[in-house]
């Protein structure tokens, strides 16, 4: 019994490694999905890679949005979400505010003429991702800014 468990031991050490972080790919085009004078819905997905040979399994994630460098708000998700092993995954977000909030100092008719001209915004995400790995936890950063026309 104990030649049993050096030799998983040994074998375990040759071949088993640490669970390496998964890493950001890229970003999904930010759409406008709602539109109105009192709230504007933006949503994203942020494509990461796993490339261990085990799932993993995303824990938390916490979201801070600014449009025109002004935040709109934080996207804090506590679901877990499933991920297999070599393989893509996506964490979505989706988040809504008044437009007025990013039109800081101008009318409201002002910013409805702004909209249906389509002006483009700064839109970044930045805050953390959290994901475990065979028991191995990982704070993976979320830092992506982009110009998004308001359509």
């Amino acid at each position: 019994m104990r030649f049993v468990a050096l030799l998983f031991i040994v074998l375990c050490s040759i071949s088993c490694s640490a669970p390496t972080a998964p890493y950001f790919k890229s970003i999904s085009v930010v759409e406008v999905q709602d539109l109105k004078l009192n709230n504007v819905t933006l949503t994203t997905n942020l494509l990461y890679h796993n490339p261990n040979l085990v799932g993993a399994t995303v824990t938390r994630s916490e979201t801070k949005v600014t449009v025109n460098h002004i935040e709109v708000g934080e996207v804090i998700q506590d679901q877990s979400i499933e991920v297999s092993s070599k393989s893509d995954f996506t964490l979505p977000v989706t988040i809504s505010f008044p437009p007025k909030k990013i039109f800081k100092n101008k009318g409201l008719l002002k910013s409805a003429l702004q909209i249906l001209s389509n002006e483009k915004a700064n839109v970044h995400y930045k805050g953390s991702l959290t994901i475990k790995v065979a028991g191995v936890e990982f704070d993976l950063p979320i830092d992506h800014e982009e110009e998004v026309e308001i359509k």
